[in-house]
C-alpha cells in the first residue's frame, strides 16, 4: 500500500526548479594530512517546521537544509551549510496533500527521493567549496 501511494505521489509531481538559495562555508582550522588518514564526513538533512511544502496554486516549494562537516582525528576542520529551494508543479494539489499526509510516504519522499535528487548537485557544490577555500577536495560518498 505504501509503495502504491508513494508511486502515485511521484507521478503527480513535475520537477521545475532546484536552486541553492543560501550557502555558508567555513574553514574552522587548518589541517595537515598525514598520508593515509581518513576524513570523516557527517551529514545532516533538515526541513523547516513541519516538513510541509509551501503551496501556491499548482506549485509546491520545499526548502531542505544540508549541513556537512569534515573532520580528521575527530577535529572538525571544514563545515558547509546549504538551503535549497526545490519546486514542483502538480495538477492535483488535493490528492498530493492526501498522499503527503501519510507519515511513511512523506518520510520516503523527503529522506530518500528528494535526497537522491539533490545529491549530485550537493556533491559538486561541496567539491567547489573545497576548491574555493584552497582545501584538498573530499568528494561526498555515493549514496546507495
Amino acid at each position: 500500500m505504501i509503495n502504491d501511494d508513494f508511486s502515485e505521489l511521484i507521478k503527480l509531481l513535475n520537477l521545475t526548479n532546484i536552486q541553492i538559495i543560501e550557502s555558508n562555508e567555513k574553514v574552522l582550522q587548518s589541517m595537515s594530512f598525514n598520508g593515509g588518514e581518513e576524513v570523516q564526513i557527517n551529514m545532516e538533512q533538515g526541513f523547516p517546521k513541519d516538513n510541509n511544502p509551501q503551496i501556491n496554486e499548482t506549485q509546491l516549494s520545499f526548502y531542505p537544509k544540508y549541513i556537512f562537516t569534515f573532520s580528521i582525528r575527530e577535529e572538525i576542520y571544514f563545515r558547509t551549510e546549504y538551503i535549497l529551494i526545490v519546486q514542483f508543479k502538480t495538477d492535483n494539489i488535493q490528492r498530493f496533500s492526501e498522499l503527503y499526509a501519510n507519515e511513511e510516504v512523506r518520510e520516503i519522499f523527503l529522506k530518500k527521493q528528494l535526497h537522491r535528487t539533490l545529491w549530485t548537485i550537493l556533491r559538486g557544490t561541496v567539491l567547489d567549496a573545497f576548491n574555493r577555500h584552497s582545501l584538498k577536495p573530499i568528494p561526498l560518498p555515493w549514496i546507495i
